[in-house]
């Protein structure tokens, strides 16, 4: 019989005490979440416009509706990708660190 290990995720970020360290973590695991879940559409939503495309024949209207779904698909798998270095040059452009929330929380406690 398989066991399955422990997963890492939610339930690690919560283990630690530090408030900012605990924040990032778990902003870190719904972002790899989100990213999963995208990568997951974009497959699904490119099968069944492939599908389409083969099962279409000849009529031009489900061509067309396939290859307007595989676009769109891929459109939203380029725009996930996007969204790291968009964050990144916005953060360089304005001083803030976006992606190190930690560092910004621990700069807003008093000491």
């Amino acid at each position: 019989m398989i066991q399955l290990t422990g997963f890492s995720g939610f339930s690690d970020a919560l283990k630690t005490t530090d408030a900012p360290t605990r924040f990032t973590e778990i902003l870190t695991s719904i972002i790899s979440t989100i990213t999963i879940f995208a990568g997951l559409a974009f497959l699904f939503w490119f099968v069944i416009g492939a599908f389409t495309w083969i099962t279409g024949g000849h009529d031009p209207a489900q061509l067309e509706k396939a290859k307007k779904q595989m676009g769109d698909a891929f459109i939203g798998l380029l725009a996930t990708a996007a969204v790291l270095p968009i964050t990144y040059l916005i953060g360089k452009l304005t001083g803030i660190d976006i992606l190190a929330p930690e560092n910004i929380l621990n700069s807003l406690i008093p000491k």
